[in-house]
């Protein structure tokens, strides 16, 4: 039979993994330029978790803070999309780099009418080396 859940997710591991575990390119993304893109940073920081992240129009991250700065790779924004760190409200352009401190509280939200997609990287090591 069957029977109704609340939410379909797959469950936590025990114990959790620490965020410079997250140390293998996942196959699909071998020879594309994510690949490119993760050799170059991986020679630079000590790299955590690096994903695609989607935001749909019309969201927004609850405020908080991480325990790791990340850096932030806009593959496709619009107007309307933005990054608040502390008191700083900031439009990051597509296909730019950006170092962003995390650590202190922060949000991002997509008020345009299409989806917002970043690539993100977490950096495990102190910010000051960003």
């Amino acid at each position: 039979g069957y029977e109704m859940v609340d939410k379909l997710s797959a469950p936590p591991r025990v114990p959790p993994l620490k965020e410079e575990e997250f140390d293998t390119l996942c196959s699909v993304f071998r020879g594309t330029d994510f690949e490119l893109a993760y050799n170059e940073l991986n020679e630079r920081y000590n790299l955590g978790r690096v994903r695609l992240m989607m935001m749909q129009p019309r969201r927004c991250l609850s405020w908080h803070y991480d325990y790791e700065n990340r850096i932030h790779y806009p593959i496709k924004t619009q107007k309307g999309n933005f990054m608040v760190i502390e008191d700083e409200v900031m439009h990051i352009p597509e296909q730019t780099w950006w170092a962003t401190n995390t650590r202190y509280t922060h949000t991002a939200f997509n008020g345009s009418r299409e989806d917002r997609i970043h690539l993100v990287v977490n950096v495990v090591e102190d910010y000051d080396h960003i």
